[in-house]
């Protein structure tokens, strides 16, 4: 592997036909043992490779088009609808959150390619299906990037991107590669209908005026990511004498609980723990490096670094691939990696124990994360000592249901970051946090910002500007929205679990974009009291029909039943700047709203 490593530092040919750079103004890369299948399940150490697209990118100033390896994900990873990673034909008990993707134009799937640069870059695609390249029929997302956009010669797109410290995430759409989701009829509790295949979920033999149209996405999707070059503080030094560098493809996990390094470092290459393991990390490691060129099958549990030597950070960081692709949906350690229904013990990409006593950073930068099997993390320990500063993260392929994103701890930063998101996708659970600059992908659950299941008491937080590509809510029950608040996880139907002793109060939501097909502005069940909390500058480019019960921002009446069954004091809940299309709404009264009675009387103000 060390070897591998060195051939990537200058521009070279490591696979016959393919030349990657690794200049100070750009670098790009990939992988021998690639596999361009939609289907197939993967050998361990194989990578799935676009079978629609392949990408160069240009330096300024540099004539060369340098290949950028187009990774792919699909649903179920080519494992079919199993609850058992050992047998394919055990079938799923559970709702995996996959419905029509697998039988839709020969399936759905989602590619994407990163690279660093320093400079301006021009990205060329090239569409293997033989299709040149009409530029009318090409729509970047988000659409307020405003790239230029040309067609060369050979018919393939030609993308300007000017460098940014921040880099870019956006997606690559083709007119002739979108699907158009429709529901099988107009009520609130109905569900997606495909004519493709027979033999799949959902079919119908044709669609009929009374199947609305409720969301349009690519079929075959391609991501770009560019990224800035990681300071220093982001990389490691390989000869350390604490730094641990993986040398086997298949990682030996057993080894690397009881060993005693700080760092764990991937080179470039393909890893593995295989779908009946996680890499469990003893308490010595604090750091946890993905090389450009990485990728990394397994799942990450940190121990407890801060009980070790008392570590005040702890980090994930470098420009490669953290899958968990070989994982079935909600895979139980404690069940041989089975499917089961707890939510508490499924693997997490990100797991680890925070310190009772000492304040600790989780430093996440640069990493891509690849089809989670459920929630994406969870620490456990004092989480009141753990900010989480976050930058620069794609999380992809999240197909199954319950793929939510990140935890936001109390003190957390978050920015630029890239989510494909299957349920809730921001969490703002704790107090002091900022989230800026994210880009969402969003599937058919749950709401984009999320602040309800529990009673909190929490203040001081900020989400500004973001940015929906792509969402599918298509039923009442799936609370979908920009902004929600789900009633308690405990009995989501009851209206009396609220605790009026605590407030969520000082709590902006601003500059909220949903591009396409969108749903409620909020669906709010207060479980706490509310104070002081603004949600403004929102556009909603349009709307399914409202009979589809997804439409409507509801607002419900709780009381706490166990304060004297006393109703949740709501002051200056303020919605300013609602657009949906280009009509502005202004007034509480109007049909995009339905609000408890007790609160319309100057508690929630639209303007």
């Amino acid at each position: 592997m060390l070897a591998l490593f060195a051939l990537l530092i200058l521009p070279t040919t490591l696979v016959a036909g393919v030349t990657v750079a690794n200049t100070t103004q750009l670098q790009t890369w990939s992988h021998n043992n690639a596999v361009a299948s939609a289907t197939a399940r993967l050998a361990n150490n194989a990578v799935r490779q676009s079978h629609r697209y392949s990408v160069q990118v240009q330096a300024t100033g540099d004539a060369t088009f340098y290949d950028s390896f187009v990774y792919l994900t699909v649903p179920r990873n080519g494992m079919g609808k199993t609850s058992d990673p050992n047998n394919p034909n055990a079938g799923q008990p559970l709702n995996d959150g996959i419905f029509i993707e697998p039988y839709v134009n020969n399936g759905m799937s989602m590619a994407w390619t990163q690279f660093m640069y320093a400079t301006n870059v021009t990205v060329k695609v090239h569409r293997t299906d033989g299709k040149a390249v009409n530029l009318s029929s090409v729509t970047i997302r988000p659409t307020t990037l405003g790239y230029n956009l040309r067609v060369d010669g050979s018919g393939d797109l030609l993308i300007s991107i000017p460098y940014s410290t921040r880099g870019t995430r956006f997606s690559v759409e083709f007119a002739d590669d979108l699907y158009t989701f429709r529901n099988g009829d107009s009520g609130p509790s109905s569900y997606f209908v495909q004519t493709d295949n027979p033999n799949g979920d959902s079919y119908v033999s044709n669609f009929t005026n009374d199947m609305p149209v409720m969301a349009t996405e690519p079929t075959n999707a391609l991501l770009i990511f560019a990224s800035p070059f990681e300071t220093a503080d982001l990389v490691p030094n390989m000869s350390d004498q604490s730094t641990y560098i993986v040398r086997d493809s298949a990682i030996d996990y057993t080894f690397l609980r009881n060993f005693t390094s700080r760092t764990l470092y991937f080179p470039p290459g393909v890893y593995y723990c295989g779908s009946t393991a996680q890499l469990e990390l003893s308490s010595s490691f604090d750091w946890v490096y993905f090389s450009p060129g990485s990728y990394v099958k397994c799942s990450i549990l940190f121990g407890n670094p801060g009980a070790h030597h008392g570590a005040t950070s702890f980090k994930a960081t470098g420009h490669g691939v953290l899958s968990g692709e070989q994982y079935v949906f909600k895979a139980t350690p404690a069940e041989g990696f089975r499917s089961r229904t707890t939510d508490a013990e499924p693997v997490r990409m990100w797991r680890g124990t925070a310190h009772d006593t000492i304040s600790q950073q989780f430093v996440l930068n640069g990493v891509t994360v690849n089809s989670p099997p459920f929630n994406s993390m969870d620490f456990t320990g004092n989480l009141n000592n753990l900010a989480c500063i976050v930058n620069d993260y794609k999380q992809v392929g999240a197909y199954f249901g319950e793929t939510d994103g990140l935890q936001n701890y109390p003190g957390s930063r978050v920015a630029d970051v890239f989510y494909h998101s299957g349920d809730d996708t921001i969490k703002t659970y704790y107090s002091n946090v900022t989230i800026e600059r994210i880009t969402v992908w969003k599937g058919n659950t749950a709401p984009v910002i999320e602040f309800g299941w529990h009673s909190y008491d929490i203040h001081n937080i900020l989400v500004n500007q973001v940015d929906v590509i792509y969402a599918r809510w298509n039923r009442e029950d799936s609370f979908g929205a920009i902004v929600g608040a789900r009633s308690d996880f405990s009995n989501l139907n009851a209206t009396d679990t609220a605790n009026i002793q605590n407030a969520a109060r000082d709590i902006t939501f601003s500059n909220l974009r949903v591009e396409g097909y969108g749903a409620a502005l909020f669906r709010v069940c207060p479980l706490e009291t509310y104070s002081n909390i603004t949600i403004s500058n929102i556009w909603i480019e349009k709307q399914p029909p409202a009979a589809s019960g997804t439409t409507t921002s509801t607002f419900k009446y709780f009381t706490d039943k166990n304060h004297g069954n006393s109703g949740v004091g709501v002051t200056n809940f303020m919605v300013s700047g609602f657009t949906v299309g280009t009509d502005r709404i202004t007034s509480i009264d109007n049909t995009q709203f339905n609000i408890a009675a007790e609160y319309k009387h100057g508690n929630i103000i639209v303007s």
